[in-house]
């Protein structure tokens, strides 16, 4: 009995020391993990039957089916008077697939982007992704391995600001820029051009790592020609022309009057024609232009900015301030060939234009509106028509 108590002392006094030696660390000195709170307003269903086989050779063809049918209400925030939680969106190169880049989380939290893909030629959400940082700008390039975003700074999550490389066919994060907070960027190919509001434009390869510093004037908007092999910088000055390859300077053209831009297109795949349109003035107008070889013509100053290039046909479409009125225009003289107001052609809707995209068919538009109706506008000689691929709905 005796050898038993003294046993039994013996371990206790032991386990006592080893409680004693423990280093203990408080875990408030951590704090807790912040976790982003997704809106479930995406669900998927098996298939019901097989989809009709989109164009060979394009984006939306390569990307990996996942055998599902998405459907997707874009998120709503009901703070203040409201507002649709889509910060951004961007067209693939061929223009077969459109991203939309959705705001998740709480508004006063910690927040992370969803990156929302939609299959242009077949017209239905093809898949998405989520990452984990707080998302406000997106470009697409030409091919899956490569999109950037840009990324605001979070301190509750200890996130700096910078850009984040995405591979759109593996949907997940696979670099990040630190530190990078560009006036403007532009993805071509696997090559990032960003440039600061004092016109330094920096060229990195995303696959190599190796880049050049290249120079423009003041407040660059920066567009990438349709082949890919130019980068026209429109800064206040003038319009530079860089090589897209090799970053060498190809040409300057002095403007006549200086504009900050907000919105560019190509007419020609080699960029020797293009329409660009200026940032709003005090009562929400942009000026429209078209310059061609050099030579500048004013289109419109009643614009929203919102232009679209319909390369399939050469067909240019323009957004105007005024009811939101779309008109195709002739880019040859210049005249209206028809016009529509989105909202008044069925299946109708409530929303404003927010985003439009050229779409795959002849004459088509895809637009996004101010309550996340996605639809496909049609312009068939004087008619246009309607068709929708994500429903809304009044809010």
């Amino acid at each position: 009995m005796m050898r038993f108590l003294l046993l039994f002392l013996t371990v206790f006094l032991l386990s006592a020391a080893e409680n004693a030696l423990k280093i203990r660390i408080p875990n408030e000195e951590f704090g807790p993990v912040p976790n982003i709170e997704a809106e479930k307003n995406i669900r998927s269903e098996d298939r019901l039957q097989p989809l009709p086989k989109g164009k060979e050779r394009t984006l939306s063809t390569a990307y990996p089916d996942q055998r599902k049918d998405y459907r997707w209400t874009p998120g709503w925030s009901l703070t203040g008077t409201g507002h649709l939680r889509i910060a951004d969106a961007a067209s693939a190169a061929d223009g077969s697939l459109i991203a939309f880049l959705e705001t998740i989380g709480r508004t006063d939290g910690p927040q992370g982007g969803r990156i929302v893909l939609l299959d242009v030629p077949r017209k239905r959400i093809c898949g998405y992704f989520e990452i984990g940082r707080k998302l406000t700008a997106l470009r697409l390039g030409s091919s899956l391995d490569y999109a950037v975003a840009q990324a605001e700074e979070q301190e509750s999550l200890k996130q700096p600001a910078g850009l984040v490389v995405l591979n759109l066919a593996e949907g997940r994060e696979t670099g990040f820029l630190a530190g990078e907070n560009p006036f403007a960027f532009v993805l071509a190919g696997r090559t990032l051009f960003s440039a600061g509001a004092d016109g330094v434009i920096r060229m990195r390869n995303l696959k190599s790592g190796a880049g050049r510093t290249l120079r423009s004037g003041p407040r660059p908007f920066l567009c990438v020609t349709p082949d890919g092999k130019t980068l026209i910088a429109v800064a206040e000055d003038a319009i530079y022309r860089f090589d897209a390859g090799s970053g060498e300077v190809l040409r300057k053209e002095p403007l006549p009057e200086a504009l900050h831009l907000r919105s560019m297109v190509c007419l020609k795949p080699d960029g020797s024609a293009f329409a660009f349109a200026s940032e709003p003035d005090s009562r929400g107008r942009c000026r429209v232009f078209f310059r061609v070889e050099g030579k500048q013509k004013e289109v419109a100053s009643d614009s929203t900015g919102t232009m679209v290039w319909q390369e399939r046909d050469s067909l240019f479409f323009l957004m105007r301030l005024i009811k939101g009125r779309i008109c195709r225009i002739d880019p040859e003289t210049l005249a209206q060939i028809s016009a529509c107001e989105p909202k008044t052609v069925r299946p109708g809707t409530l929303g404003t234009v927010r985003y439009l995209f050229p779409g795959f068919e002849p004459g088509e538009l895809i637009a996004m509106d101010t309550l996340g109706a996605v639809y496909s506008l049609k312009s068939v000689g004087k008619r246009w028509r309607k068709a929708m691929i994500v429903e809304a709905g009044t809010r």
